[in-house]
């Protein structure tokens, strides 16, 4: 098995490539990377959150099996690694209404609620999104620093292979991806069968899950498979005692920073971009320790011979140190 590409958070090492008629066959590793606010990969590294992550995949992949859903997941390899199925990676112009083994060029997002860090609540204050499409009513504008409780769980989509992700309606979705109105239902139902699960899991462990999102493809016989990743605290938005947690602690510290800002001007006016100073490194032994003990409350599962901190602790530990940033501002 060689390695095919490095991402950001995650490497891809293919054993077989997938073609017109056959799967392939490789192994995705979780690395201890991190991204935000699309930059890529940052310059320092969370030990153990590849780990957290992996266990996490490889836990919803083995419940959506259960379910009766297809996924890419074979089996675990090691402590960051599962081996997959491959399915072909096509562009636009490629995809037909014949085309079979390959990956929707769609991100498929599922939402229970709108927190105020979410992309949906910026929208919605922006009137950019209708409120109609997601069982609000019309006019709605969400409050200063609300979380909107959807009357039901929704999804939309986005686009994946474009230089910046877009969210698109299903008439465009179902042209992008060469699937007729009908698949593109079904991918739907996948979806909120894939958020049912996590969402009622994690709920008997105290979280509360808020949003998330899949990517899938469209198998030999033109069937749904789950792929990439699952229910993990880097892809899904959980809520411990109202705190956002797990990546959404990378992002406050950067924006409390000051980088976030330097980084969207910089963009908006095409100048050169500013590069991320280190954490703390309490700081960063905090979100790493985060990363294990929501992994632990994700999965239901022990983490070994040392045990994270408890959520209730990570809170706690959390308050004081943003509080003291504040402070130092």
């Amino acid at each position: 098995m060689k390695l095919y590409s490095t991402g950001s958070v995650k490497n891809l090492w293919v054993e077989s490539h997938p073609d017109d008629n056959s799967l392939g066959i490789g192994s995705f590793e979780f690395t201890d990377d991190y991204s935000v606010f699309d930059w890529g990969k940052m310059p320092q590294t969370l030990p153990d959150k590849g780990e957290a992550l992996k266990r996490e995949t490889a836990h919803w992949f083995r419940r959506l099996r259960e379910e009766g859903l297809p996924t890419q997941f074979i089996e675990e390899v090691d402590k960051t690694k599962i081996k997959v199925k491959l399915f072909r990676k096509l562009e636009y112009a490629e995809i037909t209404g014949s085309s079979k083994n390959f990956m929707l060029p769609l991100e498929i997002i599922f939402r229970n609620k709108v927190t105020p860090v979410s992309s949906l609540y910026r929208r919605l204050r922006k009137g950019t999104a209708d409120p109609r499409a997601y069982g609000l009513p019309e006019g709605f504008t969400p409050q200063v620093d609300e979380t909107i409780v959807l009357p039901k769980p929704t999804v939309e989509f986005s686009t994946k292979i474009e230089e910046t992700d877009r969210y698109i309606d299903d008439r465009e979705a179902v042209s992008l991806a060469g699937i007729t109105k009908e698949e593109l239902d079904l991918v739907r139902e996948v979806a909120l069968v894939v958020n049912k699960v996590v969402t009622g899991e994690v709920k008997d462990r105290g979280l509360d899950h808020v949003d998330g999102k899949i990517e899938v493809a469209m198998g030999l016989k033109r069937d749904v498979y789950v792929c990439d990743t699952v229910g993990t605290s880097d892809e899904n938005r959980f809520l411990y005692k109202g705190l956002d947690l797990s990546k959404q602690m990378l992002r406050d510290y950067y924006i409390l920073d000051g980088w976030y800002d330097e980084l969207t001007k910089a963009r908006e006016e095409g100048s050169e971009l500013p590069k991320p100073k280190d954490m703390d490194s309490e700081y960063l032994k905090l979100v790493n320790e985060t990363y294990k003990a929501l992994c632990v409350a994700i999965t239901g599962e022990p983490w070994g011979e040392i045990e994270p901190p408890s959520l209730d602790e990570i809170v706690r530990r959390y308050q004081d140190l943003i509080k003291e940033k504040k402070e130092g501002l």
